[in-house]
Parts: C-alpha cells; sequence; structure tokens
C-alpha cells in the first residue's frame, strides 16, 4: 500500500509552472503564495504579471494551447541555451578515465543552473509572453475564477500523475541508501571503490525490469524524500571534500571494478524519465545504480569543468535504444560548484518544480571556455583504461568524439556559450557592458553556424551532408525539411541536385551557386584537393546576430600537407571581414576594442558546431587580392580544423593515417596538428610570431610527388660571399649538423644561395614523371619537404650517394630550413613530411610586359620617355588591328578569342563551361559558341554586339593593366649559381626553346655577351633594378628556362631587387636594348632602422609562452598580430602620391617611404607593429601633408598632362582605343538582327496553321506567354551580366542572372496545349514528355532537342529578334536551329570538347595558303594536328 499524499491545488499547480520556468529559463515571474485577487496585484501592467495572468487564462480555459505555448516557447528558448540529448548503447571508448576522487569533487558542480544575464531574461519574457498571446489572443473581461470543489477539472498534459501504490523506484533509491550508508568508507576507499560495493541482489535487479514512467514521476514530484534518499547514499568523505582543494593532489589510480555501471545507463534512462536533478545526479554517478548483471568493462569519459556548455535533451520519444543512428550522441560536462550543499538545494528546487510539460525536457548547464590542454576527467564510476594514459604526450582526446550533441529546429546548442563569458581583463574592466552582453548573446548563445548544424543524426557520407546543408541555409530554409536526404545516400551529384532544387522551387526560393562535378567525385573519398570555404559576413541590424555565415560551393583546386595528411574534409577556411573600427557596423564601432577582443576570444577559444562536427580556429591569415576581388568585405581566412564529429571513430589506439579518408577519421586536438606539423620544444629559440607565419607552409597549395628516404636528405651549409665555391655533397658535414655543429664563416657574411638547393637527376626525372610533364624535364621546382621551403634545382654535376640505390638525394640549406622538424623522422619518418611538394616549376619562357611600375624607375635612370610612348602606341595598335581583321574571318576571330581570353582555366575550375540560362555564362565562350554554330558578326548583330563588348574590354584592360608589351622581355625563375663560375654581376639565361620575337626578329636559345636588366616585383627604389651582363657558361647549359645569378661578389644580386631570395622569386628579364643601353645603375639604398619608423618588433620566443596552455596562448598571439590591419597598401599609395607630385622616385623621403614598404612586406614574419597612430607620427615628423591620388589611378584626366604614366594612359592608349573602336562601329554598323535560317521552322509551322485550328491555338498560345517572358525580362534583365549590380538597383528587380535563370526554367517548362484536337500538336506532346520525361532541366532536353523545343525558339526570335531577349532564354536552341540550316556539324563528347585548343599555327597555314604563299612543302596538319588540338592548358600555381 502507498502512503496517502495531500491534493495538489489547482493554485499551486499555475505556481509550479511558473517555478519551472524561473528554475529553468531564469525567468522572475511572480509567485501567488495567498489567494489570488486581480485587486491586489501591484503592477498589473509588469510583463511578468501579464505572463501569469495569461498562463492562469489558459491552465483554466485551454490547457492544450498553454502546451502549445510553453512547448513553442521551449524551443525557442533553446536557440539561446544549450540542449541536450542522452545516446543510448553509444560507443564508450573513447577516453581513459581518471580518478574518481578528483571528479567526485567536481561531481556536484554538475547540478548548477547557468546564471542568466539581465538582457536574455527580458528577451526570453517577451518570447513568452507572445507566445501566449498568440494561443490566446485578447483576455476577456471576465478572467477566469478558481474552480470549485464542484467544478470539473480539465486534465492538463502538465499534470502531475496521480500516486501509485508500491513504488518500485522509492524501494530502490531507499536499498540503495540503505546499503551504501552503511558502510564508512575512507578517503582513500572512495577513490578506489569497488564494485562489489554495489552488486545487486536479485531484488533490487528486479526494480530495473518493471520500472514504468509513472513510478518515476510520482516519485520524482510527489516524493521529495527521495532526494534525501540520494543524499544518504553519497559517500560522506567525498560531500565533506571543500571545493578549493587542488585536484592535482587527488590520486589518478583506476579503479578496481569488475564492471562499468555505466553500462545500465542506456537502457535505464531510455525507458524512464526521472527529474533534472535526479538524472544529474545518475548521469554523475552511474556506480550508484545497482546492476542485474556484469557487462563486459568499457569506460566513458566526461570533460571537467573547462569545457563548453553543450546542449542536453533527453527525449522519451525519440530515444529509442533500438536504433542508436537516428539522433545525436550527447556530450557531458560536469560544472563548476561553490559547495555540496548546492546539489540538495538543486535537488530540491527542481523537484518541486518539476512538471510533465513536453516529451522533450530541457536543463542547461554551465562552463567556460575550453582550454586547448586542459586535462580531460572522467566521470565517477567510469572504469579507466592504463592502456590508454596517452595524454601525458598531448595525445589524448578532449572529448568522446562519438558523444556529441546537436540540436532541434535547425539550432545548434550555443556551444562555448557561458552565461558569463570568461573574457580577458581588459574587456571586463575597459568594455562596455552593453556591448559585452550583446556579443555574448550573438557569438556564445546564438552562434552564427547555428543554420549549418544538422538537428539529427545523419547517415549518409559528409560530402552529401555538405551540400544539402549548404542549399538550405543559402535558402534560409529549416534543415528538418531536409531531413530525409540525410538519411538515404546519393552518390550521382545531379540526381541530388535535382531534388534539391525540386524542394527548393517548391518553396519559391532560388538555388545557389552548384558545387563543381569534379570536387563531388573527389569528395567520395578523402576530399583531395576539393576545398570546404564560407564566409561569416557582418548583420549591420542591431539587435540581429553578429554574423552570419554562407557556406559556398564546393570547389576543386590544389591539396596542402594537412589536407592530404588528415583529409580535406575536416578543414573549412572561412572569410572574416575586417574588425577594425572603420569596417565594423556602425552600432559596433565605438566599441571597437571589445568587438575585437571577444571575436578573436571566440574565434579561438570557442568549439564551433556545424555539419555534425565540432571545428576549432588554429590559424589565420589577410586575404590575398585574388579572393578579395571575390569577396571584397573579407578581410581574413580563418582556417578551421574538425577536432571531432559524429562519424569520426572514437578508437582511442587508431593510427592517424596518411590520406585519412571521411568516415574514418579520429578525433584530434588543435595542438596535437600543430604539434604534428612543427613541434614546439624543438624550436623555443624561435620568436612566435615567425613561428606562427610558418603555418602557412601547412596550408599552401601543393602537389605532392615522390617520398624521400631519410637517409636521401643531407643538410648542407648556406654559400657564403667570404668563401666561394663548388658545391657538393658532404655527409660527414651533414652528421655534424644533426649534431647542432655550425658553419665556420665570418661574421656577417652574406648568404648568397638563399633559399635554393640541389636535387638529383634521378629524383628530378621522377617529380616530373608524377607531375606528367613531357618534353624538356624542369631543371627547378619550388617546393617543401618537412620543415624546408625553396628552389631546387637539378645537380649540375650527376653526383651520387652511396645510401640511395635508387639514386634519390636532396640537399637543404640552412636558409631552406624554416624551423625544426621532427626527429623521430630519423628513425621512423612520417611519409607526409618527407614527401616532396611542388608548388611551381621552370617553363618555357615566352615574352612578356613591362609593368608601368617600373617606368618611373626607368626613366629616372636615363630611359628617355619618349621610348615608352613608341612601344605602348606599337603594343596596342598592333592588338586592335589583329581584332579588326579577325572579325572578318570565324576561323581568325576564334584564334583572337583564344589568345586574348583562354577559357581553359574557367573550364577546369567549373569542371565544364558554366552556363548562363541558354548562353555560356562568359564572353568568350559566347563567341566561341557562336562561331562554332555558324554565325558570324557581319551577319548576326547579337554576335557583332557581343564582339564589340570585347573589343571595348579589351582596350580597356590595355589601359588600366599599366603595362605595355616588350617582345625581348620575359618572367623567370632566379636561381644562384652551384658552381662559382659567374663573376660579380654576371647571369646566365638558357632557353629549352627557341625564344622567338616577331617584331624585332630576335630567335635564340639563349643570351650572351649583351647587358641587359633584371628587377623583382615590387619595386619602388631606383636600385630596385639593375643592369647585368648575360654571359653562357658551358658548365651551367643545362639550367634553362631559369635564369642563373652569381654566388660570388660582395653583394647577393637577388638582395638588390627588392630584398629577394631564391627561395621562389621571379626575375623581370629584359635585353631590348633602346631600354637597357640608356640605363644607368643606382646604389643600394641604405635603410632607416625600425626605430626611425617608430616599428615595433614582438621579440616573444616561443619558449616564452607557457607549456601547459601553449596552443591558446600562441594562436591569441598570432590571430591578434593578424588581425591588425596592414598599413602596407595606404603606405604604398601615399609612396605613389608623393613621387607623382615630385615627378620622380629620387626624393630622399620618397626613398625612406620605400623601405619602409620593404618592412611592411615581411611584417608578419618579423613580429613588426606599424599601427595607423605610427604612421601618422611618422607623416608628421616628416612634415608630409595628404596628398591626392595620381591622376592615373583615379581615371581622372588632368587638364595638364606632365607625368609620363599620364601621357600612356590619357595620350597614347585612350587616342587607339577610341580610334579602334568607332572603326569597328563602322565596319559592323549593318549588321542585321533578322535571320531566316532562326525563323524558317517557325513560318513553316505558322502555314500549316492556317489549315489546323488546334495548331493555331498552339502557336498563339506561346505568343501570348513570349509577351509575358518579355516583361518579365525587362523588369528584372535590363543590361547584361556586367550590369547586374546596376539591374538590381531598380524596384523590385531581382537580377540579371536569377532573372535569366528563371525565364530559362520557364521556356523549357513550355508544354503543347492539350486538348486543342490537333493531329500535330498531339504528336508534338508525345515527342515532348517522351524526351524530357516531364523534366525542365537543360539535362532532360538531352542532345536530340525536339521539334517542339526548336519551334518554341524558332517563335521566340521570329516576334523578338532584336537584342539579347531570345539568345539568353533560347541560345542552345537556337545555336541548333543554326548549325541545321548550315547542314549540321560534327558531335564529339562534352569531355573532349572542352580539352580542344585551336591550333594556330594551322590557322597561319590556312592563311598563307588563301593569300597564295607556299606552305613549305608541308602537308596542312602536319605539324600540329588537327584544327583543334586536345590541350590541358594548365598552368601551376605561381610563384609565392
Amino acid at each position: 500500500m502507498s502512503n496517502p499524499t495531500t491534493p495538489t491545488k489547482r493554485g499551486d499547480r499555475i505556481n509550479e509552472i511558473a517555478e519551472g520556468l524561473g528554475a529553468k529559463w531564469g525567468l522572475r515571474l511572480p509567485i501567488k503564495n495567498a489567494p489570488y485577487s486581480p485587486s491586489k496585484v501591484p503592477n498589473p501592467d509588469s510583463e511578468g504579471e501579464q505572463i501569469l495572468r495569461r498562463i492562469r487564462y489558459l491552465f483554466w480555459k485551454d490547457s492544450d494551447g498553454l502546451q502549445r505555448a510553453l512547448a513553442r516557447f521551449d524551443q525557442h528558448a533553446q536557440h539561446i541555451f544549450s540542449e541536450w540529448r542522452f545516446k543510448p548503447n553509444a560507443e564508450t571508448d573513447v577516453l581513459p578515465s581518471r580518478g574518481l576522487s578528483r571528479n567526485i569533487l567536481q561531481g556536484d558542480s554538475f547540478l548548477k543552473r547557468k546564471e542568466i544575464s539581465e538582457p536574455m531574461v527580458v528577451s526570453l519574457s517577451s518570447a513568452l509572453l507572445r507566445f501566449l498571446v498568440q494561443e490566446q489572443g485578447p483576455i476577456p473581461n471576465d478572467e477566469p475564477r478558481p474552480l470549485s470543489n464542484n467544478d470539473q477539472i480539465v486534465e492538463s498534459s502538465m499534470e502531475i500523475n496521480p500516486p501509485k501504490a508500491q513504488s518500485k523506484l522509492s524501494r530502490f533509491f531507499t536499498t540503495v541508501a540503505s546499503r551504501v550508508s552503511g558502510a564508512k568508507p575512507t578517503p582513500n576507499e572512495s577513490e578506489h571503490a569497488s564494485s562489489d560495493d554495489f552488486k545487486p541482489d536479485q531484488e533490487t535487479a528486479g526494480f530495473f525490469t518493471d520500472i514504468t514512467m509513472e513510478d518515476v514521476f510520482y516519485e520524482t514530484t510527489a516524493k521529495p524524500e527521495v532526494t534525501r534518499n540520494l543524499e544518504s547514499a553519497i559517500p560522506k568523505p567525498c560531500l565533506a571534500v571543500s571545493d578549493q582543494v587542488d585536484s592535482n593532489t587527488l590520486s589518478d589510480a583506476p579503479l578496481d571494478s569488475s564492471y562499468d555501471a555505466s553500462e545500465i545507463l542506456p537502457e535505464l534512462m531510455s525507458s524512464f524519465h526521472i527529474d533534472a536533478a535526479t538524472d544529474l545526479y545518475l548521469l554523475q554517478r552511474p556506480d550508484m545504480i545497482p546492476l542485474p548483471k556484469q557487462p563486459s568493462i568499457r569506460k566513458r569519459s566526461c570533460p571537467e569543468p573547462s569545457m563548453p556548455s553543450i546542449s542536453r535533451k533527453m527525449s522519451r520519444d525519440a530515444e529509442s535504444p533500438r536504433s542508436p543512428l537516428m539522433y545525436p550522441v550527447n556530450h557531458l560536462v560536469p560544472l563548476s560548484f561553490k559547495s555540496p550543499e548546492s546539489l540538495m538545494s538543486m535537488t530540491n528546487s527542481t523537484t518541486a518544480s518539476s512538471t510533465r510539460t513536453t516529451p522533450n525536457t530541457s536543463f542547461y548547464t554551465e562552463s567556460a571556455a575550453t582550454s586547448f590542454n586542459s586535462s580531460i576527467g572522467a566521470m565517477p564510476g567510469h572504469l579507466p583504461n592504463p592502456a590508454n594514459k596517452l595524454d601525458q604526450d598531448g595525445l589524448t582526446n578532449n572529448y568522446d568524439s562519438m558523444e556529441l550533441d546537436s540540436i532541434s529546429n535547425g539550432k545548434q546548442s550555443r556551444v562555448m556559450g557561458p552565461p558569463e563569458v570568461p573574457v580577458p581583463r581588459q574587456v571586463s574592466a575597459n568594455g562596455s557592458s552593453r556591448i559585452s552582453d550583446y556579443l555574448k548573446a550573438h557569438l556564445y548563445h546564438e552562434s552564427p553556424f547555428a543554420l549549418v548544424e544538422p538537428s539529427t543524426r545523419f547517415s549518409v557520407s559528409f560530402r552529401q551532408v555538405y551540400e544539402v546543408v549548404r542549399v538550405a541555409s543559402s535558402c534560409k530554409l529549416p534543415l528538418l525539411e531536409f531531413a530525409p536526404m540525410l538519411q538515404r545516400e546519393c552518390t550521382d551529384y545531379n540526381e541530388l541536385w535535382h531534388s534539391l532544387s525540386g524542394s527548393i522551387h517548391n518553396q519559391g526560393r532560388e538555388m545557389p551557386e552548384r558545387s563543381s562535378l569534379a570536387a563531388w567525385k573527389r569528395a567520395e573519398g578523402s576530399f583531395d584537393g576539393v576545398t570546404l570555404t564560407g564566409d561569416l559576413i557582418f548583420d549591420a541590424h542591431y539587435g540581429s546576430p553578429l554574423f552570419k555565415f554562407q557556406l559556398k560551393a564546393l570547389k576543386g583546386g590544389m591539396s596542402y600537407r594537412l589536407s592530404r595528411k588528415f583529409g580535406g574534409d575536416r578543414f573549412c577556411i572561412v572569410g572574416l571581414p575586417g574588425i577594425a573600427k572603420h569596417d565594423l557596423p556602425d552600432h559596433l564601432r565605438q566599441d571597437a576594442v571589445t568587438v575585437r577582443t571577444l571575436v578573436l576570444h571566440w574565434l579561438i577559444e570557442t568549439d564551433h558546431r556545424f555539419l555534425g562536427r565540432i571545428w576549432r580556429a588554429f590559424y589565420l591569415k589577410p586575404q590575398d587580392s585574388k579572393h578579395g576581388k571575390e569577396s571584397p568585405n573579407i578581410k581574413h581566412r580563418v582556417y578551421l580544423f574538425a577536432t571531432g564529429g559524429h562519424d569520426f571513430i572514437s578508437l582511442k589506439h587508431a593510427a592517424l593515417q596518411y590520406g585519412g579518408t571521411s568516415g574514418t577519421h579520429t578525433p584530434m586536438t588543435v595542438n596535437e596538428l600543430i604539434n604534428w606539423f612543427m613541434p614546439a620544444k624543438m624550436n623555443g629559440g624561435q620568436p612566435v610570431m615567425k613561428f606562427f607565419a610558418r603555418l602557412a607552409l601547412a596550408v599552401s597549395n601543393t602537389i605532392p610527388t615522390i617520398q624521400f628516404r631519410s637517409n636521401e636528405i643531407i643538410r648542407s651549409d648556406d654559400a657564403y660571399a667570404d668563401a666561394p665555391a663548388e658545391r657538393s655533397l658532404d655527409v660527414k658535414r651533414h652528421e655534424e649538423k644533426k649534431k647542432g655543429v655550425k658553419a665556420k664563416t665570418s661574421a656577417g657574411a652574406i648568404v648568397m644561395n638563399d633559399g635554393c638547393a640541389r636535387i638529383s637527376r634521378a629524383a628530378s626525372v621522377a617529380i616530373a614523371a608524377i607531375l606528367r610533364l613531357s618534353g624538356q624535364i624542369p631543371c627547378a621546382y619550388q617546393g617543401r619537404i618537412g620543415s624546408a621551403k625553396g628552389m631546387w634545382f637539378v645537380d649540375a654535376k650527376g653526383e651520387s650517394l652511396s645510401s640511395s640505390e635508387r639514386g634519390f638525394w636532396i640537399e637543404i640549406t640552412d636558409s631552406q630550413l624554416k624551423f625544426e622538424g621532427h626527429p623521430i623522422d630519423d628513425l621512423y619518418p612520417d611519409a607526409a613530411r618527407l614527401t616532396f611538394e611542388v608548388r611551381a616549376w621552370s617553363r618555357p619562357l615566352i615574352p612578356t610586359s613591362l609593368n608601368f611600375q617600373l617606368i618611373p624607375i626607368l626613366t629616372d635612370r636615363g630611359v628617355p620617355k619618349q621610348v615608352f610612348m613608341n612601344l605602348l602606341e606599337e603594343d596596342l595598335t598592333t592588338k586592335v588591328a589583329n581584332l579588326q581583321a579577325a572579325m572578318d574571318s570565324p576561323l581568325g576571330l576564334r584564334k583572337w578569342n583564344q589568345e586574348d581570353m583562354s577559357v581553359m582555366t574557367d573550364r577546369i575550375k567549373s569542371d565544364g563551361i558554366e552556363m548562363l540560362g541558354g548562353l555560356p555564362n562568359s564572353r568568350s565562350e559566347i563567341i566561341n559558341w557562336a562561331l562554332e554554330h555558324g554565325f558570324i558578326p557581319k551577319t548576326c548583330r547579337f554576335l557583332r554586339d557581343v564582339c564589340y563588348k570585347s573589343m571595348s574590354h579589351y582596350c580597356q584592360r590595355l589601359e588600366e593593366r599599366m603595362k605595355v608589351g616588350v617582345g625581348r622581355s620575359c618572367y623567370a625563375f632566379m636561381i644562384a649559381d652551384p658552381l662559382a663560375v659567374l663573376e660579380e654581376n654576371e647571369v646566365h639565361v638558357g632557353f629549352s626553346t627557341a625564344f622567338r620575337d616577331d617584331k624585332s626578329g630576335f630567335s635564340d636559345t639563349l643570351l650572351n655577351d649583351m647587358n641587359l636588366l633584371v628587377a623583382r616585383m615590387p619595386a619602388v627604389l631606383p636600385s630596385d633594378v639593375q643592369k647585368v651582363r648575360a654571359v653562357f657558361r658551358p658548365e651551367l647549359g643545362m639550367y634553362k628556362d631559369v635564369i642563373v645569378f652569381p654566388s660570388k661578389g660582395r653583394f647577393c644580386l637577388a638582395h638588390k631587387l627588392s630584398g629577394g631570395d631564391y627561395d621562389g622569386d621571379i626575375a623581370w628579364i629584359c635585353w631590348d636594348q633602346s631600354i637597357v643601353e640608356p640605363f644607368c645603375n643606382a646604389e643600394v639604398h641604405a635603410a632607416p632602422t625600425h626605430e626611425y619608423y617608430g616599428i615595433m618588433k614582438d621579440e616573444t620566443k616561443v619558449a616564452d609562452i607557457d607549456k601547459g596552455n601553449f596552443a591558446s596562448q600562441f594562436l591569441h598571439m598570432g590571430f591578434d598580430f593578424n588581425l591588425e590591419e596592414s598599413l602596407l597598401g595606404i603606405c604604398t599609395s601615399y609612396f605613389e602620391s608623393l613621387c607623382y607630385k615630385h615627378k620622380s622616385i629620387n626624393d630622399p623621403t620618397a626613398k625612406n617611404i620605400a623601405a619602409l614598404l620593404g618592412h611592411l612586406v615581411d611584417r608578419a614574419k618579423g613580429g613588426l607593429r606599424f599601427t595607423s597612430g605610427t604612421w601618422e607620427k611618422f607623416k608628421q615628423k616628416n612634415g608630409l601633408k595628404p596628398l591626392p591620388r595620381p591622376a592615373y589611378k583615379t581615371k581622372e584626366e588632368p587638364l595638364r598632362i606632365s607625368h609620363i604614366i599620364d601621357e600612356l594612359v590619357f595620350t597614347v592608349a585612350k587616342g587607339i582605343r577610341e580610334k579602334a573602336l568607332g572603326q569597328f562601329s563602322t565596319q559592323f554598323e549593318s549588321a542585321p538582327t533578322r535571320d531566316v535560317d532562326l525563323v524558317k521552322l517557325y513560318k513553316a509551322e505558322d502555314g500549316e496553321a492556317a489549315k489546323d485550328e488546334g495548331l493555331k491555338n498552339c502557336l498563339d498560345d506561346l505568343q501570348r506567354r513570349f509577351i509575358e517572358y518579355y516583361s518579365f525580362w525587362r523588369k528584372h534583365c535590363t543590361g547584361d551580366q556586367d550590369d547586374e549590380a546596376k539591374s538590381m538597383t531598380k524596384n523590385g528587380s531581382m537580377g540579371f542572372r536569377k532573372g535569366v535563370e528563371a525565364l530559362r526554367e520557364k521556356f523549357l517548362n513550355i508544354e503543347p496545349v492539350a486538348g486543342t484536337g490537333s493531329a500535330i500538336v498531339e504528336r508534338w506532346r508525345k515527342e515532348f514528355f517522351g524526351n524530357t520525361m516531364g523534366a525542365s532541366s537543360d539535362a532532360a532536353v538531352g542532345a536530340e532537342m525536339c521539334h517542339w523545343t526548336l519551334l518554341k525558339a524558332s517563335t521566340l526570335f521570329h516576334y523578338y529578334r532584336v537584342g539579347s531577349f531570345p539568345w539568353y532564354v533560347a541560345g542552345k536552341e537556337l545555336g541548333e536551329l543554326k548549325l541545321r540550316a548550315l547542314g549540321g556539324g560534327h558531335s564529339v563528347t562534352q569531355e573532349l570538347y572542352l580539352a580542344y585548343k585551336l591550333d594556330t599555327g594551322y590557322v597561319k597555314r590556312i592563311y598563307a595558303v588563301r593569300e597564295g604563299a607556299t606552305d613549305d612543302g608541308l602537308e596542312i596538319g602536319a605539324v600540329g594536328g588537327e584544327p583543334f588540338e586536345a590541350t590541358d592548358d594548365g598552368e601551376g600555381e605561381g610563384a609565392e
């Protein structure tokens, strides 16, 4: 028989709801202990009273409505806090357990609820009131009265279950309490408790077989004494220990137990739900649960209080143990507590306010940001595994990778979001409380990554998760709507994209950019060369999230060392906007310091959760200029590493495999990642800033080639100016260097081969084979291996190494070694660190241009300005004349288009030809497409307009690129003479193929006995260009397509050229004597010291960083420095303006600023701090005032032209452009818009329509549709893709691209009118539906376009032939009509077509034959093959 209970009053239940909301979410609602009277309410209009009044109303009138409102509020609140889900049957073999006593001290902290900030309470209160109002509407004048005893009670879902006799759970807890309290363990016993102390008897074990939900709810709500039984069950020594005891003094010895009590926990939790306090206690103390059996030993670990707050949620409906993969796993986080008594206070409080609300009952926990090197403790009762004591070596994972939480309703837990974020002191002291709370709420509690975190456990490949999540978040749709796509694998990207497109279009949204098909295929395994990217963008509105995050389409490209080692899918590059004051939204600018500090802390110290994985930041660098053009607001690139994830393997002993594939990853910390690449303990003397900068080598794109063996890598001294000698292998010296014996050289000796060394011929041949290079084997490679980077050139002497039977060896000099590597590689080499990675290699040299940047230096050194004006006029006139001539010939125009705007690179990037509507997306591809389908500018107005724009852009580019073609000039890699045969100021230049300049007639394979100029970009000082003597040395004859600088002399020639070296720098070489002969060398400018400019140098060494928290401090210093705005661009602009004003670069102040630019180029590696304030002080000290930008920069023609570059831009280039465009317009003004080949089909069917009413109705329907489409075009698509930004400014315009894609979709979906009674129309319908199978994509139309599709295009062109409207809507079909009218073309597969490139030699011979010249006895095609030859046209990534 159960004891009778006191009936619960209805008013008490309303108070229970209010108390529950207070305990759960921190809401301060008024509690009515006395009988309710509206007239006695002190503040009836307060928000709390309004909430309570509406709860009371719904409690009596609409209990279901109250439940809905509270459930909706529950879900909304989870967007600000974290949630928790428990994963039954989770894999527990993850972390070694810690000692029991240490975790008992921490265990009580697990129950403390987070302290909620005031703005958050206000926000939650407003949200709750809003949900109540939506359910209730306006409150009637007659408020509900309390029920009398005679009233019938409407049972609410909030109702507490009635008492139940013979409570099994009560007897269970009583038994446990009596068993435990009967023994009095010593402190040592409490640390090493035996499982025998808790072995269940048969009666106790039986409690678990039939405990029901009613048992649990009754005991945990109506019987608070249950928790008192729990108190008695806690070992007294554990409760008595103060929280101030040093945990480091506690033992980490393992428990002596034959089983893991946590084994029963999944079964228990999947069967019933206890109140929050009891749940928490059992999760912390699974050893208190008597077990019916002794399961196999397994361990489960839990992080210490330093771990982030993680979402927690238990659901009786969702957490079925039969399908553990259908929901995310959990991550248990113990929290700090101030006193053991708080355990019972929290337990009693939670019990008193417990209500049976919704199936998903959440509670929340508190934590601090995770330290990179923090030790991780296990939950009490979890068995340690001595074999896994790896954390002493920094190899312990910080979490159970298979116990990650997830989110609901498309929102993730605010991972690192403690209510009181542990921010740095300077923020706490100086930061605004208002902005600090705002940032905490919108960074920690409302993560920008929330919308890209799946809410359910996925069972598909990571690439599919990425694509589904990316599309859903881009379209701002809940991820739950795409849940089925995360449960069924789809390997065909086109099929997946079609499914996504259907779902998106049904919602009236537009699809984002499509991922590269090549990247999708490569992502099937290791994501080799596949880049995951996204952008964080400021939300400019106050109250909105600080950042919005958008994933970008998968892109293919080169890979880097870390991605090859650990898998490309473990890295995500996130664009970050500038966080300087002027970059911030208006409402944040006055708190720029606080914003910067908190964003920095959030980036580094937070587990960023998205795509089902945990990501940590490990590197940040400025956005490069190439990517900056694509995203102008992005100033930095943050590299994230996935430390864990749902699809990770939680085996501690799993080896890190080279080229890890998705689905086989193991957890790993950022500290371990950095240490794998460059060990800190071996580089204690390195400056921190330089050491951080070396991480760039880990993420720079390279091509992996051969793997060297340890004995094939030879350490060597650099070549010094005071001891020039021929380079030779010295194994003895190699062994000495490994022992730390330094080179014998004079102090201050100049290194003459900085960054370059030799490689064996056999290794070079093997590398070329892997790169698939045919013909001439490159003589030099820019690459990386281990901790070295630089240039490696083939050994000229053919030396061999006795220890290498395959003839491989590579020399590494001191200047190439950027940090000390892992000594273990000598004995147990890591393949990834011993692989030679190629970034670029020497190639046949071709004529190039003279950058306008060099012209002021050349004129200052004596070259007449008329030389440059003549060269520019000749260059532009030739190029424009070639284009004008090409317009008369399809073959000539195709040749010019290929030479001017090669499309091969874009085709490789897009894995095909990117389309925009019915036409290719780029103007170059449109010209190619039109010519290939038989259109020519003279007879096609549309093509004529495209060509005119191309010509205009071409001439404009000639002006804007600020270059002038110089036929006798080229760019080449620089290397140092390894044989010491070149004298000072001598260079050796050889070509692998004859270098030809058609203008001058030069053709030769070497440069000998002549003067030439060498320079390196950027060049700003007069001495940055040097005149040297080209000589030929037979000993150096094998070095082709590079320039060999001397290793003799007083100075290193590379250093003279803008402070260059030989690690991959490229020299501009010119032997046009009109430029070379007048030139006179200038002495190298002595740069002032750092103190002169006010530059501060960060001298902190790696060894100075606290080893206990190395990664965190190291990254804070590196990120903080790299987030500083570089003044290189600002100072460069001022330097140009100063030289422009003085019309000279030889001004002393200008030269000092030029020297400053040299310092700023390497500021990251040097740790140089130069702020805007320092720059202003420098200008003030030197009397420098603001200057206007040069006219050639602003493109505003000055009234008086006197500067050389102004003359080139506004006089020469502009005059030639205007003349060329005028001639073109005159020549092709008469190009017609009508094309009989395109309207022939419509004319034929229109004639038949006179005899067929159904056919006529069908054609009339087309006309009506096209009138509607043209109106749509005029509204959204005025202009072209170049004017999209302008188009979108129009009221209601969606922009050119989206408008064109929408029209194309509409056009393809037009079907023949049904029910016309016309046999012709019915035949078209059958043909149309048979060809498309009801699909609306271009791919579904197929190669053979049906008659109806072509008729639509012909009809469209008949009515709208002027402008680009019909071409963008139906370009493919119009091209097919033209091709058929001309007799058809030759079909070819897409893969082969993309590789085709016009053979320019064939075109030249065709012209020669047509003009009556001979072909030198050669049959056409004998040299160069067919008119098109397959080529990859690939170019390696440029030198650094």
